[in-house]
């Protein structure tokens, strides 16, 4: 026992010795019911200090004053272990038996980025504390210059900058400039293309979609042209980067096909030929319900 120890015990003691004094002194002219009562406060308070002394001697013994590790319950498959590494990284060193222990880790995963709540935490044997969470998951990849951002259905940002964008479609053509890791990537634009994105995700061509093309959207660059297009990867007989050319955003339609048509479309190009632009250079699916325009020859987009 450290000798600060012994002068709070001992001041401790002290404080409620003189209490009681002072109680019986005040009240003394009031009868032994006063002296009794006052009797009882310093039996109380003796007793909340014999308390506070035995939790903080079993808290300093070596089999509870053990570090805490941290799990997390059922983390998902698409997480990887270096993201999972991350997410603990940097978190404060406390005791397992510590009541703040259990919020210290809540907030430090909230903070991480790649977690949207925690739903409960809780102490486990062997210094452990379990975190049952809420998981951003990936969408899609943001690109500025040469680099990518992973953000979520809502446009949250994710952890990490990458130099190459995996196997996510990426929304190029965002005006705005990355917000800090967990907050909401703002711009219309950005809001059009995850929804395009959401389209595409789970149709069997999803993997020929390369990206989103927004530097249109809203027809800021030019009102004659498609405000979204796709840009689909190398393949077919061409061997080149072809484009859809979408039209308006999801939602955002006037007068041409809605989204769903336009998914039925480029999903009937799919199964006839292998291919949502045809095999052709581009192709516009924003004309009318199930048909598209493609270039004559020697036509440029």
């Amino acid at each position: 026992m450290t000798r600060r120890r012994r002068s709070s015990r001992r001041w401790a003691k002290r404080a409620v010795l003189e209490v009681a004094g002072a109680l019986a002194a005040l009240f003394g002219g009031h009868g032994r019911g006063l002296l009794h009562l006052a009797g009882v406060v310093a039996v109380v308070a003796g007793i909340m200090f014999g308390l506070s002394a035995l939790k903080e001697r079993v808290y300093a013994l070596p089999e509870y004053d053990m570090p805490v590790t941290v799990r997390l319950v059922d983390a998902p498959s698409w997480l990887n272990q270096e993201q999972l590494d991350e997410m603990l990284w940097g978190l404060e060193p406390m005791r397992f038996l510590d009541e703040r222990a259990t919020r210290g880790v809540a907030a430090h995963l909230e903070g991480s980025g790649w977690i949207e709540r925690v739903v409960r935490a809780e102490r486990c044997r062997g210094g452990e504390i379990k975190a049952h969470c809420t998981f951003r998951q990936p969408l899609a990849v943001v690109q500025q210059g040469g680099q990518f951002m992973l953000v979520n259905e809502r446009g949250v940002r994710l952890p990490g900058v990458y130099s190459d964008p995996g196997e996510f479609v990426i929304v190029q053509g965002v005006g705005e400039p990355a917000p800090p890791v967990g907050e909401v990537w703002e711009g219309a634009d950005l809001e059009a293309g995850l929804r395009l994105v959401k389209l595409l995700v789970g149709e069997p061509f999803c993997g020929q979609v390369g990206a989103v093309s927004v530097h249109n959207h809203g027809g800021r660059e030019s009102a004659k042209e498609a405000h979204l297009a796709l840009l689909t990867r190398p393949g077919g007989p061409r061997g080149v980067w072809g484009r859809v050319l979408w039209g308006s955003g999801p939602g955002e339609e006037i007068e041409e096909p809605t989204a769903s048509e336009k998914i039925r479309l480029l999903r009937a190009n799919y199964q006839q030929c292998g291919r949502i632009d045809a095999g052709a250079a581009w192709i516009d699916v924003s004309i009318s319900p199930g048909e598209y325009r493609k270039p004559a020859d020697g036509q440029s987009a």
